[in-house]
C-alpha cells in the first residue's frame, strides 16, 4: 500500500507537471507502467500511452532518421517503451 501511495504523488505529478529538463523523463513513465502493471492496475494502459505519446513528441523534432532511429532504439527506456506499446496494441 505504500508503494501505491507514493505513486499516486507521482502519477498526479506527471500530470500536473513536466519532467522537462530531467535526464530520462520516459524512464520514469515507464517505471511508473512497470509498477502499475505489477500491481495489475488499470492505469498502466493510460501511463503507457502517456509515455508513447510523449516519446513520439519528441521523435519528430528530430529530422535526420539516423538520429531519430537512434533516439528511439540505443535508448533502452525509449526502445521499451516502443516494444511495449507494440505489443499492447
Amino acid at each position: 500500500i505504500a508503494v501505491t501511495i507514493h505513486l499516486d504523488e507521482v502519477l498526479k505529478f506527471l500530470v500536473n507537471s513536466s519532467l522537462e529538463g530531467t535526464d530520462e523523463p520516459l524512464r520514469v513513465y515507464l517505471t511508473c507502467f512497470k509498477v502499475l502493471h505489477a500491481i495489475n492496475d488499470p492505469r498502466n494502459d493510460e501511463i503507457l500511452i502517456a509515455a508513447h505519446t510523449l516519446l513520439q513528441d519528441q521523435t519528430v523534432n528530430i529530422e535526420e532518421e539516423a538520429l531519430r532511429r537512434s533516439f528511439q532504439e540505443n535508448v533502452p527506456a525509449h526502445r521499451e517503451i516502443l516494444e511495449l506499446f507494440a505489443d499492447h496494441k
